[in-house]
């Protein structure tokens, strides 16, 4: 009987989890606007790290000089896991010159 609860409990935080996931996610996909919005002249991307590595103000400086070089810059800190991140679309031009994609999506100094 004890364990069947211990279970129950389990389970109710695993979905918990799930939900904020897709909260999260859901909050991405509402927010941030494509990234071929030329007509604009800006493009935007959500930056992800595993560990709440951006609450660390080291890792958080270090990720924004990798990303910078690509001509991104820091728009908002959504939370310690994830940034949003902007750059004017003629950036693009320098894109063949840098040896990372400028368009990924997860940071390799804080994963």
């Amino acid at each position: 009987m004890e364990f069947s609860y211990i279970y129950g409990v389990v389970l109710f935080l695993i979905v918990m989890n799930m939900e904020k996931t897709r909260r999260a996610q859901g909050e991405e996909d509402e927010f941030n606007p494509d990234v071929d919005d030329a007509q604009s002249g800006w493009e935007h991307k959500v930056l992800h790290c595993r560990h709440a590595r951006f609450k660390d103000p080291d890792a958080l400086a270090e990720a924004l000089t990798l990303e910078s070089a690509a001509g991104w810059m820091l728009l908002e800190k959504l939370d310690d896991k994830r940034l949003r991140l902007t750059r004017p679309v003629s950036a693009r031009d320098g894109d063949t010159a840098l040896d990372f994609d400028p368009y990924r999506a997860s940071s390799p100094t804080t994963v």
